[in-house]
């Protein structure tokens, strides 16, 4: 599997509701994959927040150049 992509072995499992946070995850992936892959193959999905998640606390997981980032923490157009 891509990393950032959740495909239909991974949301079966969050359907089955083995854990809690398969049960607490299970609706709002179900959303998210309705809406959200039409960039992906069918049944894909990518998770651009998860992904980043990961990628904070998972040394190594994304490869990338170091760019510098500004965040405007003001109101304006390019707040946030």
């Amino acid at each position: 599997m891509p990393v950032g992509l959740i495909e239909p072995a991974e949301f079966a499992l969050a359907e089955e509701g083995r854990t809690r946070a398969a049960r607490y995850l299970a609706e709002p992936l179900a959303f998210y994959r309705r809406f959200g892959g039409t960039f992906c193959e069918p049944g894909e999905c990518p998770q651009h927040d998860l992904l980043a998640v990961m990628a904070a606390v998972i040394p190594g997981l994304v490869h990338g150049p170091v760019l510098p980032v500004a965040v405007q923490d003001t109101p304006g157009p390019a707040w946030g």
